[in-house]
């Protein structure tokens, strides 16, 4: 028998490429985002995963994948008063609608996996929007868990990871943003690529899991200031 089919949106970095990373070897995975550097030996579909005519466009004629895993997400950050129309439409639009538009678009038979964050349960200082984004991201699971079962869709909500995100920092601040994700986790420090992976597999895995949002913070949302 061949082995089932993950599409990974993403996976060319951080959060998407580490799962790409645990599912290789068990499933036959292929990966769609914006660069291809990263994903060499999978099959990959450049797209820009928030266009619904890109998408539509590099999978037309495909296959049914029986799991889908939405990691993709590019979005400005801000306070109220920072963030422009544009920004906050920016940001919308590539973590919301993208999850919303995939979900709706790609052809997928047996469990979708969304990915939020913990600021739907904990916002920071500075984080109205995004705690919205993902808050709507975690509803959006359940909503359409209800609406195709028994297809199974679930979210995986990751903390503050160590990842690709904040390579763009300043040195000091890249150590800040660690060192206060670790002040706030219950474990002291904070999390990587490979620990929210392993919840995606069980997420995919796990045949009596849907509607739910598992958090991968560290216990973050119960921690410190």
């Amino acid at each position: 028998m061949s082995p089932a089919t993950v599409l990974v949106v993403g996976g060319a970095s951080g959060i998407g490429r580490a799962v790409v990373a645990e599912l290789s070897g068990d499933y036959e995975v292929e990966t769609l985002s914006r660069r291809a550097v990263g994903v060499e030996g999978f099959v990959h579909h450049s797209a820009d995963a928030s266009d619904p005519a890109q998408v539509a466009a590099v999978l037309e004629g495909h296959a049914p994948f029986d799991h889908l895993v939405v990691t993709a997400a590019t979005t400005p950050t801000g306070s109220l008063a920072q963030l422009s129309d544009e920004q906050a439409r920016t940001a919308v639009q590539n973590k919301f609608w993208l999850s919303y538009t995939l979900a709706r678009d790609v052809a997928w038979t047996r469990s979708l996996t969304l990915t939020s964050g913990y600021l739907s349960a904990r916002p920071g200082q500075a984080s109205a929007l995004q705690s919205a984004i993902n808050a709507g991201i975690e509803g959006l699971a359940r909503a359409i868990a209800r609406e195709l079962a028994p297809a199974r869709v679930n979210c995986v909500s990751p903390g503050t990871v160590d990842s690709g995100l904040w390579d763009a920092l300043p040195a000091h601040r890249r150590e800040a943003v660690l060192r206060g994700a670790s002040e706030r986790s219950l474990l002291g420090r904070p999390g990587t690529p490979a620990d929210v992976a392993r919840a995606v597999r069980f997420a995919i895995e796990c045949e009596y899991l849907t509607g739910e949002t598992v958090f991968v913070d560290g216990g973050a949302r119960w921690g410190g200031a």
